[in-house]
Parts: C-alpha cells; sequence; structure tokens
C-alpha cells in the first residue's frame, strides 16, 4: 500500500520532503511582454538607435497584435531609418514600410492624429525620391489626405495645417494642369497657414507658421503672370515676413526671404527703394547668421541691381568663400542679375580669367527713385 502511495506521489512529481512540480514555470502575459517591450523600444528611439527600436516594437505587435502604440513607434523608427538611408532604394523600402505600420496603426486607433500626421509625412518623402510621376503624385495626394484628416480629428491643432499646406505650394503644385490650378493651390496653401497663425500659441510657431504663408504667397507670385496680381501677392508675403520677424525676431531666414520678396517686388516697379528695402533685409539677415552662402549671393545681385558694383563684387567673393559647394560661382556666371558685372575686371578676377563669358541679357527694367 505504501509502495502505491509513493508511486502516486512521484507520478505527480513529488519528491520526498517537498511539495513542489517540476513543470516549467510559465512566463509573463503577452500584454506584459508586449509593454516591456514597447518601452525598451521608447528607451532606443530617445539614444536614437532607430533599428533596434523598430525590433522592439515588432515584437510587441507580436505579443499584441492589437497594441495601435507599438505600430505607430514601430512606424516612426522606420521612418528616421529611412532618412537616414544611404541609396534611394533603401530609403523607398523603409518608407514603405513605415507607410505600413503607420497604416495599421491608422486602422487600430483612427482617432489618433499623430499617427495621421507621420502617415503624412512618410508619404511625402516617398514622393521626393526619384519614382515614377504617377507615383510621385500619388503619394503628395496621399499626404494630402492624411493631413487633411489630422486636421478633421484636431482643428485646433495649429500643425496640421502646416503639414497640410506644406505638401500642396511645394510639392503638389508641380502637377498643377494650368497656371491658375498652380496659383490656386499656393493660395490654398497660404489660406491653411493663416489658420496655422490663428491656432498657434507660441510665438516661435508663430513666426515659422508667418513664414511659411509668406513663402507660399511668394510662389503664388512667381507662379503667375499677371503684373499686378504678382505685384499684389508679394506685397501681401512682404507683410507676414514681417509679422513673423516681429513673432521670432532671430530667425535670419525670414530677413532672407523677406529680402527676396522685396527684390522680386523691386524688379517689378523698378523702384530703388524696393531694393534698398531688400538690402536692408538682407543685411539683418547676415547678422544673425554672418556666412550664409545663399543670403550673401542675394545681397550680391541687389547691390548689382542697384549699381553698386564694388559692394556687389565684395560680397560675391564673401559668398564663394562661404559656398564649400560651388553653385553659386556658377550660377553668378549666368544670373542676369549680375549681368551688369560681367565686363568688370574685379568680377573676372574672382574666376581668375579674363576670359569669361559675358552672359545672358536681362530684362530688369531701368530704375528710378520713387515712394515705397
Amino acid at each position: 500500500m505504501k509502495r502505491l502511495i509513493m508511486a502516486a506521489l512521484l507520478s505527480a512529481g513529488y519528491v520526498l520532503g517537498q511539495t513542489e512540480t517540476n513543470a516549467p514555470p510559465q512566463g509573463p502575459p503577452p500584454e506584459v511582454v508586449a509593454r516591456q517591450e514597447y518601452q525598451i523600444g521608447l528607451g532606443l528611439l530617445q539614444e536614437n538607435n532607430f533599428a533596434s527600436a523598430a525590433e522592439s516594437f515588432q515584437r510587441a505587435t507580436v505579443a499584441q497584435p492589437d497594441f495601435a502604440e507599438a505600430y505607430r513607434q514601430w512606424g516612426t523608427a522606420l521612418l528616421q531609418l529611412g532618412r537616414l538611408s544611404g541609396t534611394p532604394q533603401r530609403q523607398g523600402q523603409r518608407l514603405q514600410e513605415a507607410a505600413a505600420k503607420l497604416g495599421k496603426a491608422a486602422e487600430l486607433a483612427p482617432k489618433d492624429r499623430m499617427t495621421w500626421l507621420l502617415w503624412s509625412d512618410t508619404l511625402a518623402l516617398i514622393g521626393d525620391l526619384p519614382v515614377e510621376p504617377s507615383l510621385r503624385l500619388a503619394c503628395y495626394q496621399g499626404a494630402v489626405e492624411k493631413a487633411r484628416k489630422a486636421v478633421e480629428l484636431a482643428p485646433e491643432e495649429w500643425e496640421s495645417y502646416t503639414k497640410w499646406a506644406g505638401v500642396l505650394t511645394a510639392k503638389l503644385s508641380e502637377f498643377a494642369a494650368s497656371e491658375r490650378a498652380r496659383v490656386q493651390l499656393h493660395l490654398e496653401a497660404a489660406s491653411l497657414y493663416s489658420n496655422a497663425v490663428e491656432r498657434a500659441n507660441f510665438r516661435g510657431d508663430i513666426g515659422t507658421a508667418c513664414a511659411n504663408w509668406g513663402a507660399a504667397l511668394v510662389r503664388a507670385a512667381r507662379a503667375s503672370t499677371v503684373p499686378d496680381q504678382k505685384q499684389t501677392f508679394l506685397r501681401e508675403a512682404i507683410e507676414k515676413f514681417h509679422r513673423s520677424s516681429q513673432a521670432a525676431p532671430n530667425s535670419a531666414v525670414t530677413y532672407t526671404m523677406c529680402g527676396s520678396a522685396f527684390m522680386q517686388f523691386g524688379k517689378l516697379t523698378g523702384v530703388r527703394n524696393d531694393l534698398r528695402d531688400a538690402i536692408n533685409q538682407f543685411t539683418i539677415s547676415l547678422s544673425l547668421r554672418p556666412d550664409d552662402a545663399a543670403t550673401l549671393y542675394a545681397l550680391a545681385c541687389a547691390h548689382a541691381l542697384i549699381g553698386n558694383p564694388i559692394v556687389a563684387i565684395e560680397t560675391l567673393k564673401k559668398c564663394f568663400a562661404a559656398d564649400a559647394s560651388g553653385i553659386y560661382s556658377k550660377l553668378a556666371l549666368k544670373d542676369p542679375d549680375l549681368t551688369s558685372l560681367r565686363d568688370d575686371l574685379a568680377f573676372k578676377d574672382l574666376y581668375g580669367t579674363s576670359a569669361l563669358p559675358h552672359g545672358i541679357g536681362t530684362s530688369n527694367p531701368p530704375l528710378r527713385d520713387g515712394p515705397r
């Protein structure tokens, strides 16, 4: 009888003097595993270890397939990997993976605004790659659709309007079928930036939205072939740049954009005061960022247009020294704004030769003094 009892106890996993079983211990519940992997992924994201973060978020979704936030962060990690990938092919692969994960996150949590904004960013980046025009158009249209959805979900959030507007004016406008359609896209973007300004709470955000608003109006002016319309858009753009500089007075790029708008306006009106205003804006920008090659080049063009060749050439010299890419030294050889300098020996000395081409003619009208 004792032998039978002992056999039963042993078959049940008991050992003499013990009550524990030999069965392997069970792991934590899937929800706990998912949360642990998610937290690990967040930490890796903060360390910019995007590949390892993506793996952690993937494991979180395996443990908990309906974990929407893990899918969103997985897409975020893949989006960053796409931005950092070396080749367009690798970038495209990563970004498409990111779009798929963000799409899954949106399916699981359709009211999460940030998911839609990230999805919009991802599609816009895919469209920026060297892809077929039809795919580029589809990506930009998709980016607009996702940004619009973000606005619908949170109409008081200013950032969503800027995302939507940015795709319209900087990307989708290239597919406009006519001048009128292109101008309308830029004006629609300007209206969205206006909405962003109304909703932004911080001075820096207001400054950014106003600067983008002005940039959209400048694009509208460039797209238009109607002189009066161009001048109207540029006046409005200059006013927006002024508002931007009041909200964020230390943004050098805003002064450069404002100066460029003044220069375009001055070339249309032929009034020296407008070009003087452009020079003033470029000078303020350079006081904040002295070695910016783009601003130095614009300032040189403004001096050349107003009839200050010595200052223009000295400014070009500074520009070429600051421009490691050499882009502006090539551009200066053909830029119509610099036509008046081409026969100047000091200009030729910038290139170390006296046998430079004369360049192309300029369509800029003669300047006159007039009211601001």
